[in-house]
């Protein structure tokens, strides 16, 4: 599945097929190659959320005040979820940042 992702003022495509096999090589195990993908997915999630925070505060400073908010929101949702991505590698017996 193909996938646009908008950052600030530049653009970046990938494959989300192609971050099952990111920098998995076929040598470590299943469990090795979930934690890489769960810590990738962390990574990807904080680069979202502040990218989201970025564009709240530009919503603001437009007057957009029910955008601020929702964008707000999002970063925050972002924000959960990777601190339930981070209890998957505390399980998997990785230490979190």
């Amino acid at each position: 599945m193909s996938h646009h992702h908008h950052h600030d003022d530049h653009h970046h495509y990938h494959h989300h097929a192609e971050h099952e096999n990111e920098k998995a090589p076929e040598s470590l195990s299943q469990r090795d190659k979930l934690t890489k993908i769960v810590s990738h997915w962390i990574q990807h999630n904080e680069d979202h959320a502040r990218s989201y925070r970025e564009w709240a505060h530009r919503a603001h400073e437009m007057g957009l005040g029910d955008v601020h908010h929702l964008l707000e929101d999002v970063a925050e949702q972002t924000d959960l979820q990777n601190r339930n991505l981070e209890k998957v590698l505390s399980a998997l017996g990785e230490k979190t940042s």
